[in-house]
């Protein structure tokens, strides 16, 4: 944090790497860091040919992680050039993805039957 990055704002701090790198050696790269279930939306900075977490962390945390560089995003000024937005194929891109929406549906569908059924909430969420 001494450096002047942003605990977990990692897509500001590795734009403002890039962004601010006197010898140009620095690029921004943003893809997906797999989570339980769920794809974060996140950025690493390369710097030379090293990739480099930039994001202080309030909890302990790895040194080492999967992460998905994803070529197709883009970031867009927003907010009338005060915020970034990551596109993807022209569409703006959530934080989070499910890794597969498919069973969260289907999950969903069940759980809306058995309380149509006439299980109660908690009993349809515990089954």
């Amino acid at each position: 944090m001494a450096t002047g990055f942003v605990h977990y704002d990692c897509h500001r701090n590795c734009g403002e790497q890039a962004a601010n790198d006197p010898d140009g050696k620095s690029r921004q790269v943003t893809g997906w860091l797999p989570h339980g279930e769920d794809l974060i939306l996140h950025s690493v900075a390369i710097i030379g040919n090293q990739w480099i977490y930039l994001t202080p962390q309030l909890v302990p945390a790895r040194n080492r992680f999967e992460f998905i560089p994803d070529p197709l995003l883009e970031w867009r000024k927003a907010d009338g050039g005060a915020t970034w937005t990551a596109f993807r194929h022209g569409n703006e891109v959530p934080k989070a993805l499910r890794r597969d929406p498919g069973r969260h549906i289907r999950m969903r569908d069940e759980f809306q039957a058995l309380v149509t059924r006439g299980h109660s909430v908690i009993e349809a969420r515990d089954s």
